[in-house]
């Protein structure tokens, strides 16, 4: 009998489950591991694939669960640019099989698929395909095996489709390092939400692969070679922004503030260099790291600005006391400047102490207050160039807002300028158990620590310096 591998089965490990159809296991190493081979992508999505197999001859093998079942498959660049799939079957006597070579003569079973793809490697495949190229998967699709967390007790926040641990991760050098472990729901009656659940943390990840900077939230791999889908990020023990400036309120001084306000900036500007729109910047999406630096997270609604031209306002979950105007209309316009007043919401936020704009007020009524530029007065002890600030912002033409380039100067030069008045010691920040900062100004190089950060050998990473000599960095995809 020939079957598929199904869920259940594909959730354990692929020799168990060849093992559970009374297939011979293989012992000969991890060079039979499948999720050792470099050309294996696990369950990225058929949009991203589709772009990594770009000349003919080009292949790679993933995971896909369409019809809601986990099948493997080769894809492959064949002639005239067209993209086959060959999917992988399963006989519980004979092995592994291509599907589309079962009812003929040429049908071949293995056991294992590392010595299925092994076969077929340079051969002619019906559409005269030839898999010449393997396409190496990237350095951030990472291994189970590589983390740990607790599900019982170590908790520590859940949204619609997942679920925020913390756990260790132990990185390509051997090194154990605390982080904030974000798992895919897989519980749920409903199949579609488990599949928006895994879709979703492969579109964050794949956003934050480009993003290595000192005030964005450190991406250190996801793990989808097998259900649930794992995404792995720095842990932040000082935790949400919006939860200190609620316990500490008037403790925070006035430079503290600033400082949070251009490290914000700082974030986005760079978010903005890489043409990724992050659609739902708050101070509960800015996190305290154990450096006592603002980090931007939460990358689940975040866009490249290509892709913004498909988006339906209908389905978006962004709270509306953030949005801005252009944006609350049947035809959206995302954009830079949409998360430029965002930030002017963020600036209420850190004067106000954490609390929300209109909190008890109607959604639809709130809606047609931002489109018409009626918006709430900022809290009473907001500085004057603050203020100057907030009021260019909530500007019903976008293209006449500052950008976030111009907000880093104003916001950094305010530090300088006024740092002297007061210890870094004193901030409020280094009151948070297991943080510490140490100087106003701060960045990856300063800690030595970039491949450690990253997972990877630094030679795989591209650094740049902006202006002001801070670095930041990419991956190499």
């Amino acid at each position: 009998m020939v079957k598929t591998i199904n869920k259940k089965d594909f959730d354990k490990d692929l020799e168990t489950v060849k093992s559970s159809m009374k297939l011979p296991v293989y012992n000969g190493g991890n060079n039979k591991n499948i999720e050792e081979q470099d050309w294996f992508h696990a369950m990225r999505p058929r949009s991203d694939i589709q772009n990594l197999v770009k000349n003919e001859g080009d292949w790679l093998v993933r995971v896909t669960d369409t019809r809601g079942l986990y099948e493997l498959v080769i894809t492959a660049r064949g002639p005239k640019s067209k993209l086959f799939n060959y999917t992988v079957g399963v006989c519980n006597i004979k092995g592994f099989y291509l599907n589309i070579l079962l009812k003929t003569k040429n049908v071949k079973y293995f056991t294992n698929i590392v010595d299925l793809v092994e076969n077929y490697r340079d051969k002619i495949l019906p559409g005269r395909v030839i898999l010449k190229n393997p396409i190496s998967k990237p350095v951030w699709l990472i291994k189970k095996t590589q983390i740990d967390y607790d599900m019982k007790n170590c908790e520590i926040g859940r949204g619609n489709f997942a679920i925020v641990y913390k756990g260790t991760f132990t990185n390509n050098g051997n090194q154990i390092i605390d982080v904030a472990i974000k798992v895919a729901i897989t519980d749920a009656s409903d199949k579609v939400n488990i599949k928006n659940a895994k879709d979703d943390l492969l579109k964050e990840a794949k956003i934050m692969s480009f993003l290595v900077h000192d005030n964005i939230v450190h991406f250190y791999g996801i793990a989808c070679d097998k259900p649930p889908v794992i995404l792995v990020m720095e842990f932040c023990p000082g935790g949400a922004l919006s939860s200190h400036l609620k316990r500490e309120e008037n403790n925070i001084c006035n430079l503290e503030k600033i400082l949070y306000a251009y490290e914000i900036c700082r974030g986005c500007t760079f978010l903005h260099s890489k043409e990724i729109i992050h659609r739902d910047l708050a101070a509960r999406n800015c996190l305290i790291s154990q450096d006592g630096i603002i980090k931007i997270s939460d990358f689940g609604l975040s866009k490249m600005s290509t892709e913004l031209k498909y988006e339906s306002f209908w389905s978006q979950k962004i709270p509306l006391a953030w949005m801005a105007p252009e944006t609350l209309v049947h035809n959206p316009v995302y954009s830079e400047k949409s998360d430029v007043w965002s930030f002017a919401v963020v600036l209420f936020e850190i004067y106000s102490y954490g609390n929300k704009p209109w909190p008890d007020m109607e959604p639809k009524k709130m809606a047609t207050l931002i489109r018409k530029i009626k918006l709430w007065d900022m809290p009473s002890g907001t500085p004057k160039f603050v203020l100057d600030i907030v009021s260019r912002i909530f500007k019903a033409d976008p293209t006449i807002r500052p950008d976030f380039k111009e907000l880093t100067n104003i916001f950094k030069n305010y530090v300088n300028e006024n740092k002297l008045s007061s210890s870094v010691k004193n901030l409020t920040i280094n009151k948070i158990k297991d943080v510490k900062r140490k100087k106003y100004f701060t960045n990856i190089d300063d800690r030595g620590n970039l491949s450690s950060l990253c997972n990877i050998n630094p030679k795989l990473i591209s650094k740049e310096n902006d202006e002001d000599g801070n670095v930041s960095c990419t991956f190499k995809h």
